[in-house]
């Protein structure tokens, strides 16, 4: 049982590992966790979504791309380019009614978005809050140090 604990432990770390640092590394994207449903079924909510680096005369319409916002990264698929150059798109995400209010410039594109792995975003939150690290920690190092319980004999 503490070997089976243990190994599901190292899995479940390698591969939130591997998600949150290798892939990105590996492919030259950054991972966003998509935290809204503005993109389902597209990009569920909980998936970590990696975006590429792309110049805006790079992008059209029907890309979805990462941009950042004065509240944080947003993932949303482009819908024209305004001005015929590059320089203004307007972005909408799919399961909005309406487009996006504010227009998009190329300083704020993050990147374009090539794929994604579902739910590893919620884990990869979820495991990186300070008081479930803590928890992890400790019942490791439980699993790992606890001795087993003796057991007892009845003397007759």
């Amino acid at each position: 049982m503490k070997h089976a604990l243990l190994i599901i432990a190292a899995v479940a770390g390698i591969t939130i590992f591997s998600a949150r640092v290798i892939v990105p590394l590996a492919t030259g994207t950054q991972a966003i966790n998509i935290i809204g449903s503005s993109m389902e079924p597209t990009l569920p909510i909980g998936a970590i979504s990696y975006a590429r680096p792309v110049h805006s005369t790079g992008i059209e319409p029907g890309d979805i791309i990462t941009f950042q916002t004065s509240q944080g990264p947003v993932t949303h698929r482009i819908l024209a380019d305004v001005t015929g150059n590059g320089d203004l798109w307007t972005t909408k995400g799919d399961a909005n009614a309406e487009r996006d209010a504010q227009l998009l410039t190329p300083e704020n594109i993050i990147g374009q978005v090539e794929t994604y792995l579902p739910l590893l975003g919620t884990i990869s939150q979820v495991l990186a809050e300070p008081v479930v690290i803590a928890f992890v920690v400790l019942l490791v190092l439980a699993i790992l140090v606890w001795p087993h319980a003796p057991t007892s004999r009845v003397h007759h």
